[in-house]
């Protein structure tokens, strides 16, 4: 296998991940009814999957050769580290 191609799936699992946590957290949130200590906002939860979408997009340019490997890290990593800021702010830990 490629470098490309195996960064670009790591790059995609990352992605995948943060998608699914997220996109989780919001079908609990609506159709199973537990008591949560706090709760994210439904728009900061929209918000991250939208994120988590755009990451594994940029894996995928990353798999097929289209993005270098360092921009496509370069550009998860702050749509994740994006996502986490927001998550923080939004529960008032900062």
């Amino acid at each position: 296998m490629n470098t490309n191609k195996i960064n670009g799936l790591v790059q995609m699992l990352l992605s995948l991940g943060f998608f699914y946590y997220h996109a989780d957290t919001l079908y609990s949130y609506k159709f199973i009814f537990a008591l949560y200590s706090f709760m994210y906002p439904d728009w900061v939860l929209i918000i991250n999957i939208i994120l988590g979408i755009f990451g594994f997009i940029i894996g995928l340019n990353t798999f097929k050769g289209i993005m270098k490997i360092w921009r496509g890290y370069l550009w998860v990593l702050s749509i994740l580290l994006f996502g986490l800021l927001l998550d923080i702010i939004s529960v008032g830990w900062l």
